[in-house]
């Protein structure tokens, strides 16, 4: 589900409950059962997270992703601890008889979030087996509507006409795009953002990686997409912002490779010629090594 191991799904681990756990299911059930209990995100909190941090190469970034009754329980840790996790799948949660309480104390806790943004994409679907619980997902809706804060970036999908059984894998697959969405997409040159020129942007992805993500969101693409929007109206913008792009990253080289682009268009060919070399330089990935390679020699044949 991921192309070179970045797109749309991150490297990620993946780490699952054993069948059948007698301690875990305890702490499960008082959960559902005893309003107020979270022993569950104690164990979340103090025991299980530190070990897996432990244990594997995290970076802090961490999504709580459960089907039916353990959907139920990812709104329950997302509206009682939502600091545990930064994302929150919930496929076709069970919600009925206010399972884990989760309709009773959502619009509240919602309303009062605090602490870094949270993603939650929660759906369901038209399914027979579905059917029972489809008024209390129309309930949680009409809440998170209501109550949700600037804290909670939140998706609501229905998957009506496919089977029950497929929704966890609908709802991670499109889950996972929703959640990584600003990391792949690129700004537009006209968003407002932007507009407001190279360091807007450079301000907004330290944003993402801060206080969304956890993690460096590179601004590279967005700021070479401005740039090339106004190489033939005003090169000379192009490459301040190009040269802007270097200084926050000074091995992009795609922004070299871009750089020259503009320096060989406004005749600068020394200029040019300097600056694939230095993006040939910057990348040993063959695909780049050779298609940098191939325009140096034809920037060099010009420069004869």
């Amino acid at each position: 589900m991921s192309h070179n191991g970045g797109w749309p799904w991150l490297e990620t681990i993946i780490v699952t409950a054993p069948d059948g756990h007698q301690g875990l299911g305890k702490l499960k059930q008082r959960a559902i059962e005893q309003q107020g209990d979270q022993a569950l995100l104690d164990f979340f909190e103090h025991d299980l997270l530190p070990a897996i941090d432990k244990r594997y190469r995290t970076n802090g970034f961490r999504i709580f992703n459960g089907f039916t009754g353990n959907a139920g329980l990812v709104l329950y840790s997302l509206i009682n601890r939502p600091s545990l996790f930064n994302a929150y799948i919930a496929a076709s949660p069970v919600l009925s008889t206010d399972f884990a309480y989760v309709l009773n104390n959502a619009p509240k806790k919602l309303k009062n979030m605090q602490g870094k943004p949270r993603f939650l994409f929660v759906s369901t679907s038209d399914s027979d087996f579905e059917q029972r619980q489809l008024d209390s997902f129309a309930k949680l809706e009409d809440i998170i509507q209501t109550n949700a804060n600037a804290k909670l970036n939140y998706q609501i999908k229905r998957f009506d006409g496919s089977y029950y059984m497929t929704q966890p894998i609908l709802a991670t697959a499109l889950g996972i795009e929703k959640i990584f969405n600003d990391v792949h997409t690129v700004l537009a040159a006209d968003s407002e953002v932007s507009q407001q020129g190279s360091k807007a942007i450079l301000a907004y992805y330290k944003r993402l990686s801060d206080e969304v993500y956890g993690f460096d969101v590179p601004a590279i693409d967005s700021l070479l997409a401005l740039g090339n929007s106004l190489v033939k109206a005003a090169p000379q913008q192009a490459i301040g912002i190009y040269l802007d792009t270097l200084k926050a990253y000074p091995k992009a080289h795609s922004a070299y490779h871009e750089l020259a682009s503009v320096y060989a268009a406004t005749g600068k060919m020394t200029q040019a010629i300097e600056a694939e070399q230095q993006a040939l330089a910057s990348t040993n990935h063959p695909f780049y090594q050779n298609k940098y390679t191939k325009q140096l020699a034809a920037f060099q044949n010009q420069a004869k």
